[in-house]
């Protein structure tokens, strides 16, 4: 599994991936910088490529 979440994105975002990342085996973390809560939306190739990094290791 892996958790993304954008560099601007609202402080409640990191909490939210820090609690899901504890109940969770084998959770990879990234941020993608510049990119808010929405990055899938507005950094779709940043976000492509972290899950094409994350299928690859799995």
């Amino acid at each position: 599994m892996l958790l993304i979440q954008g560099a601007d994105s609202p402080a409640v975002i990191g909490g939210i991936i820090d609690a899901l990342a504890e109940r969770l085996p084998d959770v990879g973390r990234a941020t993608i910088p510049g990119a808010g809560h929405m990055a899938p939306l507005t950094h779709p190739d940043q976000v492509a490529g972290l899950i094409a990094v994350n299928l690859e290791r799995a």
